[in-house]
């Protein structure tokens, strides 16, 4: 995993595996081999959680955390949205045209 993609993933009010109950709608980020933000839709086996991504159905409490406000309207109303330089990329670009455009 590079460091935009780390810095990324790590809050220090939002600490991973702090939580192991989550509910259909949460919005959460999940770090693993493909990191993304999703939504939850409910709890299967033990701890782990189904996702309304079909490619990220089964992922355990402990790599899971709360999105963030920021983390939430990245999202939107999409299914999925993965944590990766080309993505993360992408919405640096946004930013600065937000800004640019005030």
């Amino acid at each position: 995993m590079n460091n935009n993609v780390e810095k990324f993933l790590y809050k220090p009010n939002t600490p991973f595996g702090s939580y192991h109950i989550y509910i259909k709608g949460d919005i959460i980020v999940w770090r693993g081999e493909q990191p993304c933000i999703t939504r939850i839709t409910k709890q299967i086996a033990g701890y782990n959680y189904k996702t309304t991504a079909k490619s990220h159905n089964s992922l355990y409490y402990q790599h899971i955390r709360l999105a963030t406000d920021e983390e939430k309207n990245i999202l939107g109303d999409k299914d999925i949205f993965l944590i990766n330089e080309k993505n993360l990329r992408k919405l640096k670009i946004l930013k600065l045209n937000l800004i640019l455009n005030e």
